[in-house]
């Protein structure tokens, strides 16, 4: 790879961990994209990287000041992210050939085992959503939860809970979701009456205490061949 001819886009790399990066960068002869919100981080950060690097090296150096709320769109060429538009009002776009991606808002930590699986995560900012999921069992009858706790209005955002049991012809589930709008109770069964010909049946009801409402979905589905499936 000539390093001189490609242009690598580093975003959050303002930080402690990207403006590093973008110093070594810079040494290897890359031309270097920085976009960064600013959000716990000053502008000063990039003037430190251009005096690491000296004058010479920071004509190769640019910086972008994003906010999150603008719109991102990016575009994609041979399945390589190639160009990515920061303010489509004013047409800019910026050409590159390669991402760092720093930009994340949140510390998630992950916890994996054979019967166990466990995510926590809480955002970057001064009033974080603090998120807590689990999920314990087996391949046949498992109980999940998924928290979310919104520090600014400190209140639960989310609470789901469920319980799940599968062999080799069915599934059956129950939820509790409780959220802003109200509490949920959802139960689902989806029963396999033959699978040569794909033939399912399906049921699910919903329960709605701040609206007292419950709801009856019921579902079948048939293969009259590989190609065709009849669902009602």
């Amino acid at each position: 790879m000539d390093a001189s001819r490609k242009t690598i886009l580093v975003t959050g790399g303002v930080a402690f961990i990207g403006t590093r990066t973008v110093v070594q960068l810079l040494n290897e002869g890359f031309k270097v994209l920085i976009i960064d919100n600013l959000d716990n981080f000053v502008i000063e950060a990039v003037d430190r990287v251009k005096e690491l690097v000296g004058p010479e090296l920071s004509k190769k150096l640019q910086f972008n000041l994003f906010h999150l709320g603008l719109c991102l769109q990016m575009t994609y060429n041979e399945c390589n992210l190639t160009s990515v538009e920061l303010d489509f009002t004013c047409n800019n776009w910026l050409r590159f050939d390669a991402i760092i991606h720093f930009a994340s808002l949140k510390i998630e930590l992950q916890y994996l085992h054979e019967y166990a699986g466990i995510s926590s995560s809480i955002g970057l900012t001064t009033n974080p959503i603090v998120n807590f999921s689990s999920v314990l069992g087996t391949n046949v009858l498992a109980l999940g939860i998924d928290i979310s706790f919104d520090k600014k209005t400190e209140n639960f955002t989310k609470c789901n809970m469920g319980l799940s049991f599968t062999n080799a012809d069915l599934i059956a589930f129950l939820a509790l979701h409780v959220n802003e709008k109200g509490d949920l109770v959802n139960t689902s069964y989806y029963h396999i009456l033959n699978p040569s010909t794909n033939t399912i049946i399906a049921t699910e009801v919903t329960h709605s205490f701040f609206t007292n409402v419950n709801t009856i979905i019921v579902g079948i589905q048939h293969a009259l061949d590989l190609l065709t499936t009849i669902k009602a």
